[in-house]
């Protein structure tokens, strides 16, 4: 519920109260290079679920994620590994280029195995060998059946540049589903590399079509109406931190920037207090196992500041939608917009 801390911000100001600057934690989720991209709400979302993280981060603290600069094999499967939560503890298939102790070792050895991935050739996994698109289909597809969480439909496509090889099968399977496009209506371009936005878009739509074990509305509804509930209990009795389980990723990261925030704002003797004046109507309009959006709409807060002799007080919506995550057992918000 962010409305609930800016408000609360907004009020200060309106007090003639200086707000604190700090070090955003949530600073390092927002890629400064995306703005505007084809992919921007893929890469976003992943971003903010803390499946990947981007390429770099520059000198004065933003992070960049490179969408059109292309993935290497080992960075393919670092995400892919970590994303699908796969592990194993097989031995997996002994590269010479795979060093031990290394941020793709585990990954890698996890991937193969679980039979998802091969080498380049019996001796080597092309650890910094840029990805292919015919490569990253038959990784996911995989991948994915593996993990046994998606069925996949088959038949034959339009790609006049797909011949029968390793690849074919899986680049059916996923195009099919609705996993991956062609780069035309009529190619596939098998041999290209694949960029690090085309990657996440594919990734995006392949765990959207997990449908195994779905939630239930309910177990969505709870962890939200559980999650505003605390937000309001905490401002009003406190303790100020004590609702922060109820998410993770980006959310997280934003919630304990305005935690720290509020603390220096008691500790300088603003008084809060918060009150829900209508219930969110809750809808599902996204769903698969791991990952959900629900979109709210008709819910209002009303939050008031007293600094010193003056009081503030704003009504604000709620309308919005929430991304929520599957941790464990546990369904947790990892973005909000409203």
């Amino acid at each position: 519920m962010k409305k609930l801390f800016t408000t609360a911000a907004l009020l200060l100001m309106s007090l003639v109260f200086t707000v604190p600057a700090f070090a955003a934690e949530s600073d390092r989720y927002i890629a400064a290079d995306i703005d505007g991209h084809w992919a921007q709400s893929y890469i976003d979302n992943f971003l903010n679920a803390d499946f990947v993280k981007g390429k770099y981060i520059d000198a004065d603290g933003y992070t960049h994620f490179d969408p059109d600069g292309y993935m290497t094999r080992a960075e393919f499967v670092v995400a892919l590994v970590q994303i699908l939560g796969l592990n194993t503890d097989l031995p997996g298939k002994n590269f010479e280029d795979v060093r031990s102790g290394y941020w793709y070792t585990n990954q890698i050895r996890i991937a193969s195995a679980l039979g998802i991935v091969n080498g380049i050739d019996a001796a080597h996994f092309g650890v910094s060998k840029k990805i292919t698109r015919a490569e990253m289909a038959t990784m996911i597809v995989q991948a994915f059946e593996s993990k046994q969480s998606i069925t996949f439909n088959t038949g034959t496509t339009q790609f006049t540049d797909v011949p029968q090889f390793y690849a074919t099968e899986s680049i059916e399977k996923a195009y099919n589903t609705g996993i991956i496009s062609g780069t035309t209506a009529t190619t596939f371009s098998p041999k290209n590399w694949a960029t690090r936005a085309q990657v996440m878009v594919v990734l995006n739509r392949a765990v959207m079509k997990e449908n195994t074990s779905l939630p239930s509305e309910a177990e969505l509804f709870d962890a939200i109406n559980r999650s505003v509930k605390e937000q309001v209990e905490a401002i009003n009795t406190g303790p100020i931190d004590n609702y922060l389980t109820n998410f993770t990723g980006y959310e997280l990261a934003y919630h304990m920037d305005a935690v720290e925030e509020m603390k220096d704002m008691i500790n300088n003797n603003v008084q809060f207090k918060a009150e829900i004046l209508s219930e969110e109507q809750l809808k599902v309009s996204e769903l698969s196992d791991r990952l959900a959006v629900v979109d709210s709409t008709g819910g209002k807060i009303k939050v008031t500041a007293t600094y010193q002799n003056s009081t503030q007080e704003e009504t604000e919506s709620l309308d919005g939608r929430y991304y929520l995550i599957k941790v464990g057992d546990i369904w947790k918000i990892y973005n909000e917009e409203q």
